[in-house]
């Protein structure tokens, strides 16, 4: 799972990421993470995608990309 954020790589499919900011990746993200373990039954979560605003970023891949960004920061803050 992951929600992209806008990052202009040529392909214009994505432009519905503009309507996430950093801040609400990294909110929604943790959000998810926490309703997954309130739940009970969700078993492995797996976010996509680590770094391909860092590998890729000319690729619209780079918009799901969480490497230098608030949402980043805020899975590594969680408690664990």
């Amino acid at each position: 799972f992951g929600w992209p954020v806008w990052r202009f790589t040529g392909d214009e499919r994505f432009t519905f990421a503009q309507e996430n900011s950093l801040q609400t990746q990294a909110q929604y993200t943790v959000r998810a993470y926490e309703m997954g373990k309130e739940w009970g039954w969700v078993g492995t979560m797996f976010l996509w995608n680590l770094d391909y605003n860092v590998t890729s970023p000319s690729t619209e891949l780079a918009n799901f990309g969480i490497v230098g960004s608030p949402a980043y920061d805020a899975l590594a803050a969680m408690p664990k």
